[in-house]
């Protein structure tokens, strides 16, 4: 397993130097996480009157979870989190929302949508929930997942998306196994990292985005049952728009669903912890592109395109909660549930 993953390492370093367009020192390239924390500063102090940086707290080795919250009202009427990282491999998430605050601010004053959420309502964004695995995985051993907080003697890390303190323990959804990617931790909410999100979610959201890669999907709870959850329906009408507008963008297809029917049983996750202790609309967006050996990696190319779709899904979820947005209701009787033979992700991203 070792030299397995000593050759991909390498394979990624080569592919990363080897496409065309990838550049560590151009505006489109990756970032450090000191990288994206002087940036959510910056962001701060040039649009004093908009944002104002946040520090969460700290992560295991004590490196800040830190946010921009975005908002023209002293206190906001409806919240949207925006989260990212929460998987050391994932880069392309850190930017997309590295991104997001960025359009947020500078089209606030050409953008009625945007200003006329921001006017009354907040955004918060947390571009990356799991810095130490972040800053492991891009400088030490490439395709880590998990955290970097040692358990016993048996392994490193829990995967945080299997932590959060809501259904931890449905069988075949998440791993006993401190070795495994997908171990879940040796108690709900077991983790600093974890901790922090789950403090910020209870401080009341209307909808919840959490970006992963990769698989090209949107999908939502539940996601340790193949049952609909109560508000099936209108997590259905949402996802589907959302999707709409991306492509309208760059062309390129989300596919959208419950999470088990479009990847496989999680528990333990943040979304299920959102909605189901909060009843906040809570969504993952998986990024491009949708498979490929090295998926979790790829060009920088991709890094604008990506951020810029994606402005489009968090535009339509601003517009959905504005007092003015027809709803859509959810159905007094559910859906019916289609069982079917659930897939494995094509690399375990979610």
């Amino acid at each position: 397993m070792k030299n397995y993953k000593r050759i991909l390492f390498f394979l990624c370093i080569f592919f990363f130097f080897d496409r065309p367009g990838f550049s560590w020192n151009s505006d489109e390239r990756y970032h450090s996480y000191q990288e994206v924390l002087s940036d959510f500063e910056e962001l701060a102090n040039t649009y004093p009157k908009l944002a104002e940086f946040v520090n969460l707290g700290n992560s295991f080795e004590g490196r800040k979870i830190f946010a921009l919250r975005i908002t023209k009202a002293q206190e906001g009427m409806k919240k949207i989190l925006l989260t990212g990282g929460i998987h050391a491999r994932e880069w392309l998430g850190v930017e997309t929302t590295r991104l997001l605050a960025k359009y947020l601010l500078e089209n606030y004053p050409n953008d009625e949508k945007i200003r006329n959420y921001l006017d009354v309502s907040e955004v918060w964004i947390v571009p990356i929930v799991n810095p130490d695995g972040f800053e492991y995985d891009r400088n030490t051993q490439a395709l880590w997942r998990k955290n970097r907080r040692p358990i016993d003697n048996t392994g490193m890390g829990v995967d945080l998306n299997r932590n959060f303190d809501f259904q931890w323990d449905p069988p075949k959804s998440a791993s006993t196994n401190p070795a495994s990617d997908i171990y879940r931790g040796p108690s709900p909410g077991s983790e600093p990292e974890v901790k922090i999100i789950q403090d910020l979610i209870s401080q009341g959201f209307s909808a919840f985005i959490d970006f992963h890669s990769f698989s090209q999907i949107i999908i939502y709870p539940w996601g340790y049952t193949s049952s609909p959850a109560p508000d099936t329906s209108i997590f259905s009408a949402i996802t589907k728009e959302m999707s709409k507008r991306i492509a309208e963008v760059n062309h390129r297809n989300y596919r959208t669903g419950q999470i088990p029917h479009l990847l496989y049983p999680v528990s333990g996750d943040s979304l299920d912890y959102a909605y189901g202790k909060f009843k906040t609309y809570a969504f993952c967006i998986e990024l491009p592109p949708s498979m490929g050996a090295f998926s979790f990696y790829p060009p920088a190319s991709y890094i604008v395109p990506t951020a810029q779709e994606n402005f489009e899904a968090v535009k339509y979820l601003m517009e959905w909660l504005s007092p003015t947005s027809p709803k859509p209701t959810s159905s007094p009787k559910g859906i019916e549930v289609i069982e079917i033979i659930l897939r494995p992700s094509p690399a375990g991203s979610n």
